[in-house]
């Protein structure tokens, strides 16, 4: 509609200013409800501003109980460039010394020079990495020595053969090799080695301890009265002082390849039995059955409830057979059962007219077998297989995959002098080292030059020629019985004619059946998620990998169920080193592996496809990593493919260290540090002439006093140290010889920063209601909330409940002046730092209860409907939690909660309420609005009107005007 001029054309008036009064004068009801809503609002935005602020006091209020802050704990070290640390507020309080020996370092590997990088062919045709478990060689923990009772560190003499004698610090040592280095690298001509579980010296004199410290004696030696060590015959080997014992985990044995269980559970919580002892009673026939899973029993349910877990020990084993066996028929079996330390085996032994006539794996477990007891003894009683070797050394069963070695034991040596040599028996030991031994033992008896050990990677054997003969070496075994073949040393054609003979690989099995999942990828572990496996006819079948697979075995299980009638079948490859997939369908497809979430098939190195379906279709998940390499490839060539193998252990760059003949080397570091880096690397015949710039180690700490001695060793593979103290994560930064004390206390500073953001958090509330419900005398000016009795209400609830006493206990403390928290000048809080901290030192439970104790009513908010006959209690669903207990702090929360609250609280309601009035307000002003809009509408109408009327009078006027001139 439009809108009529501001004057008339006819009348003259101003007709628009006359509206504009008119409806001025009638809108007096709408002004008011204006100014009404103003007001309203103003006091809505009073109300939000304190209930704001209080809902903050009430955070800063339960922070003390929530956020824990008087549990919280710091961590100070008195020399922070060389270790720091965090601790959370769980963390034990302590004062501790630490001595950091030695930082995590990466093994590092150079090669010899070369005369140029991108141009020149290096003529290497392969290299092979593997995990440092391949090796044939290991390093014991001293923690193991003597039963578990480890090695007393210390430092000890030696006098060698020559008189001359060396003072050896081996209170540094970890390892046996740590004991060894230390000897054979000291100025004296004594050799340290290892025989079996045995410490033995060569070219040596005596021994004898430096100091107080029985180092020799945890060493496996014997002093005589005056403290020495004498050698009899230039040598002195100690008594055994590893070997399987008690404290054996089932982890070690067997190479670290472990033992596997059965973890099946039958009806009725029972579990079936891992091995049973089969026993001939005086003429009764008696099974002894022996569970080392977990034991569970039944809940109300039904529902098996673990009551024990596995077995982790050779302990364990023992103390569940004879339990078992106390159990046969009520009254038990004479038969017990040992560990023999010197020969690395489980022993049987029977009494009371028993034989033993079986024992064996049952179900799915491969107990028996893993402790190397599955057998039968006629005569009685039994020893088992060796399930544990010497200190360096492998067992021999594990040798070729764990085939072990084969043919005869027989094998003929022929030096380049042309002596020729037998050696035998070697099939019936145990032990690698034994195999050495006896090999290098029988071949000096018959005067041959020839000589055996390992490899300079460490994964076969070396064979060496000692005499000047200009001949050939020449190894052979017995057709169809080949040792020799065996243990990779056969010599082809006529010969050798260089002066070593390099084995091939003797792929020692480091991967089995129990193989812990996360022990795989040095320690990273297999992902969960799924994988699809596609078969030679093109099905396919989804894995999935879950948290409750924890072992080898678990995967080979899931995959081995995956299709029907068993068309793809996972076992232990080979090598045994990987999982092997193979596909019996006969179809044309290749074999295939796809990881579908996450990367479980990519860890456990069987994604992908069959190379040659047609031949083999299989997939070998082999964690051996073989580059290979063309006849043309240069340095970058060689470093390009390494890098690019994604399962490569380590990085390579070709280094230029600026010798003017051949400056460019190739540098080899682990992607891992310490010493789960450590890698197998062999050049597969191809001279690198490699140097170990560094082998790789852990960090060394000593821990709780200031001598390596007396002090507990400490090792990470990290230069974080989060297992020493719970909830404390100590950083390593640098070595010191010097002690470093590291002090884990109460966060005081913390607590009072709370206490501090409180006490600023309620003074705020007060300035709110201040500010809120001031009167200016002088201008006449007044808060929007002045004269609320809520608000008068809630400020005397505050310092109600600041000036307390805790609700239904009593401590040293039970006001908060106490603790240094006063109302001081204007009625505001302030907080004396000083007087909290003496407080906290004298009582800090006491102090700790004002802030936060709060004891929920169990009974509160019950409503009885309890006859004499029936007692009938319910839940009452509107009462509000009820405590019997309440510390100063936690009441002041809990009073706020009243103000507060999002559902009930008083000033909750107060807001509705005025949400409701400013609603309806603003629905009157509309209204008010809308008649004034039709009363201007009904007032243009009528002017305009006016203006038409006078209009035709003035038409009316000029037409008789007219007439009248005609006249």
């Amino acid at each position: 509609m439009g809108t009529i001029s501001s004057s008339g054309l006819i009348s003259g008036l101003d007709t628009q200013n006359l509206i504009d009064q008119l409806i001025q004068a009638a809108s007096g009801p709408s002004r008011l409800a204006q100014n009404r809503l103003i007001g309203l609002q103003t006091e809505q935005a009073a109300l939000l501003d304190i209930t704001s602020s209080l809902s903050a006091l009430r955070s800063t209020a339960g922070a003390f109980r929530v956020n824990s802050s008087f549990a919280a704990k710091s961590a100070s070290s008195t020399n922070t460039d060389v270790l720091t640390a965090t601790a959370s507020s769980f963390a034990q309080e302590t004062t501790s010394t630490f001595i950091v020996d030695r930082l995590v370092t990466t093994r590092q590997q150079l090669s010899r020079g070369f005369a140029d990088r991108d141009s020149s062919p290096l003529g290497a045709t392969s290299f092979t990495f593997e995990s440092e478990k391949a090796r044939l060689e290991r390093d014991v923990s001293l923690s193991l020595f003597n039963d578990g009772e480890g090695f007393t560190r210390g430092s000890i003499d030696i006098t060698d053969d020559d008189g001359d004698t060396a003072t050896i610090d081996l209170s540094r040592a970890a390892t046996v090799q740590d004991i060894l280095d230390a000897v054979n690298e000291a100025s004296i001509d004594t050799v340290a080695s290892v025989s079996d579980g045995r410490i033995v010296f060569s070219n040596v004199d005596r021994i004898s301890n430096t100091g107080s410290r029985e180092v020799v004696e945890s060493l496996g030696f014997t002093p005589d009265v005056n403290g020495d060590v004498i050698a009899a015959v230039d040598t002195l080997e100690s008594a055994t002082v590893f070997g399987l014992s008690s404290i054996t985990s089932l982890g070690e044995l067997n190479d670290g390849l472990g033992i596997l269980l059965d973890d099946t559970i039958d009806v009725g919580g029972a579990t079936s039995p891992d091995f049973i002892v089969t026993v001939d009673d005086g003429g009764t026939t008696r099974e002894i059955e022996v569970n080392l899973g977990s034991i569970y029993e039944d809940d109300d349910d039904g529902a098996p409830v673990e009551q024990e877990g596995p077995v982790t020990d050779i302990a364990g084993v023992i103390a569940r057979f004879e339990a078992a066996a106390a159990e046969v028929d009520g009254v038990g079996v004479d038969v017990t059962l040992s560990a023999n330390i010197e020969t690395g085996a489980l022993e049987f032994s029977t009494g009371g007219g028993v034989t033993i006539t079986s024992i064996a794996s049952a179900g799915a477990s491969q107990a028996a077998e893993g402790l190397g007891i599955d057998g039968v003894s006629s005569a009685g009683s039994l020893s088992g297989d060796r399930i544990l070797a010497g200190l360096s050394t492998r067992l021999a069963k594990n040798l070729n995959g764990g085939n072990g070695i084969a043919g005869s034991g027989f094998i003929t040596f022929t030096d380049r002098d042309g002596t020729s040599s037998f050696v035998t028996g070697l099939s019936s030991l145990t032990t690698l080292e034994e195999v050495i031994s006896s090999i290098n033992s029988q071949l000096e008896t018959a005067g041959n030059g020839i000589t055996v050990g390992l490899n300079d990677a460490g994964t076969g054997l070396l064979v060496t020629d000692n005499t000047s003969g200009a001949g050939e070496i020449v190894v052979a075994g017995t057709a169809g019985f080949n040792t020799a073949e065996s243990l990779g040393i056969e010599t082809t054609g006529a010969g050798v004619g260089n002066a070593t003979f390099r084995g091939s690989s003797l792929q020692l099995q480091y991967i089995g059946e129990s193989t812990l999942l996360s022990e795989l990828n040095n320690d990273s572990g297999v992902s969960t998620g799924s994988f699809e496996i596609r078969n030679g006819l093109g099905e396919t079948a989804t894995i999935n990998i879950t948290e409750d697979d924890t072992t080898i075995q678990d995967v080979i299980d899931r995959i081995n169920s995956a299709f029907s009638g068993n068309t793809v079948t996972a076992s232990i490859n080979a090598n045994g080193d990987g999982i092997l997939l193979t596909d019996s369908t006969g179809g044309n497809v290749a074999l295939r592996v796809s990881d579908t979430s996450g990367s479980p098939a990519a860890d456990l190195r069987i994604e992908g496809e069959a190379a040659d379906p047609d031949t083999s279709n299989t997939i070998d998940g082999t964690f051996e990593v073989t580059v290979e390499f063309d006849a043309s490839d240069t340095l970058d060539d060689v470093v390009d493919k390494i890098n690019l193998d994604e399962n490569s252990p380590v990085g390579v760059s070709v280094i230029d260290d600026g010798s003017s003949a051949r400056p460019f080397r190739l540098s080899f570091i682990s992607n891992e540090a310490g010493r789960d880096g450590r890698y197998v690397f062999d050049t597969n015949g191809f001279d690198l002439e490699l140097s170990t710039l560094d082998e790789g180690e852990d960090a060394r700490v000593f821990f709780g006093s200031n001598s390596t001695e007396s002090a507990v060793l400490l090792t990470s593979s990290s230069n974080t140290l989060d297992g020493v103290f719970q909830g404390v994560s100590i950083d390593l930064r640098a070595t010191s010889d010097e002690p470093v004390t590291l002090t884990v206390s109460q966060n005081t500073s913390e607590v009072e920063d709370d206490i501090a953001d409180f006490v600023s958090a309620f003074n705020n509330v007060l300035d709110r209601i201040e500010r809120q419900t001031r009167f200016v005398e002088e201008t006449n000016e007044r808060g929007p909330l002045l004269g609320k009795s809520t608000i008068i209400s809630l400020r005397n609830t505050l310092f109600d409940a600041v000036n307390g006493n805790p609700q239904g206990f009593t401590t040293g403390f039970d006001r908060l002046p106490e603790v240094g928290i006063t109302v001081g000048e204007g009625g505001r809080l302030s907080f004396d730092r000083d007087q909290f901290r003496e407080a906290l030192e004298e009582n800090p439970e006491a102090v700790e209860d004002l802030f936060t104790r709060r004891t929920i009513d169990p009974d509160g908010g019950v409503l009885d409907f309890s006859t004499d006959d029936v007692e009938i209690t319910v839940d009452d669903p509107t009462a509000r939690t009820q405590f019997t207990e309440l510390g100063i702090i936690p009441f002041l929360e809990e009073e706020l909660s009243r103000y507060v609250d999002t559902v009930d609280g008083i000033l909750t309601r107060e807001g509705e309420t005025l949400d409701s009035r400013v609603t309806l307000q603003q629905d009157r002003i509309v209204r008010l609005q809308g008649n004034l809009d039709r009363e201007r509408e009904r007032l243009e109408r009528q002017f305009i009107a006016l203006e038409r009327s006078l209009a035709d009078i003035q038409g009316q006027q000029s037409a008789l005007a007219s007439l009248a001139g005609l006249g």
